[in-house]
C-alpha cells in the first residue's frame, strides 16, 4: 500500500509542468473572427533580468477548412513604438491530419512564439493579436490563450 501512495504521488509531482506567470484566454465570436477584431493581451512585467517564455495555445474546430492561419501580431512597448508582424502557423499537415491535440470536434495547437528571450524594459507590454487571412469573416477559430512563462536557470 505504501507503494501505491509513493507511485501516486511521484505521478502527480510529474505530471504538473510549471505554472505560468500570465495567462489569457480570449474567445472569438462564434459567427466567426473578423479581420477587424483584435484580440488584446495586456502584460506588466517587472523583471527584466529573468529569460522568458512566450507560447500561443490556438483552439480551433476540426471543421476550420485551411492547413494553416496567419496572424498579424503588434507588440506594443512601454517605451517606444509597437511593432508589427505577419506569422504563418500550420494546423495540419499536407495530407490534412490535425498537429494539434484532437478530440472529435476541436484541437488545441501550442506554438511557441518566443523562447529565452529577456524583456528589455518593465512596464505594461500589449500583444493584440489579428487573423490575417483572406477571410473577412473566419470560422473555425474558437480562441488564444497566451502564456507567458519564467524560465529557469
Amino acid at each position: 500500500m505504501r507503494w501505491a501512495w509513493a507511485i501516486f504521488l511521484l505521478v502527480g509531482v510529474c505530471s504538473c509542468g510549471p505554472s505560468p506567470m500570465f495567462s489569457e484566454t480570449l474567445d472569438t465570436s462564434p459567427q466567426g473572427w473578423t479581420t477587424a477584431e483584435e484580440l488584446t493581451y495586456e502584460i506588466e512585467v517587472e523583471a527584466v533580468d529573468q529569460q522568458y517564455e512566450l507560447q500561443l495555445l490556438i483552439d480551433h474546430s476540426t471543421e476550420y477548412r485551411y492547413q494553416n492561419i496567419y496572424f498579424k501580431i503588434k507588440t506594443g512597448f512601454p517605451d517606444r513604438e509597437a511593432k508589427e508582424e505577419q506569422l504563418s502557423i500550420d494546423l495540419a499537415t499536407k495530407s490534412g491530419e490535425w498537429l494539434g491535440d484532437c478530440s472529435a470536434a476541436k484541437c488545441k495547437t501550442k506554438v511557441y512564439l518566443l523562447d529565452n528571450f529577456k524583456f528589455p524594459t518593465a512596464g505594461t507590454y500589449t500583444f493584440e493579436i489579428s487573423q490575417y487571412t483572406r477571410e473577412e469573416n473566419l470560422k473555425g477559430i474558437n480562441s488564444l490563450e497566451l502564456s507567458l512563462f519564467q524560465k529557469t536557470k
